[in-house]
């Protein structure tokens, strides 16, 4: 009979979130939620949806946290 023993380690995988929110009382809020959570991590935030596309090419998050009811009129090309 063969005997096996296991050796088990406990791994720990970090998540990387973006948070994109318009407000920075929402987002600040969402990041101390979101960080009081073991092997989670804020990226970085985004105020709008411009920006949340903008950061997420850039930093990979493995989430993003977004308000789909904030919108950019400012920045949106104008439609004709």
């Amino acid at each position: 009979m063969l005997a096996v023993t296991l050796h088990l380690r406990e791994v720990t995988v970090l998540k990387s979130i973006l948070i994109a929110d318009d407000s920075g009382a929402i987002r600040t809020a969402t990041r101390h939620s979101v960080e009081s959570q073991p092997g989670l991590e804020v990226y970085g935030e985004a105020i709008d949806g411009l920006d949340a596309v903008e950061k997420a090419r850039t930093l990979k998050p493995d989430l993003i946290i977004l308000d789909p009811c904030h919108a950019s009129h400012e920045r949106s090309p104008s439609r004709s």
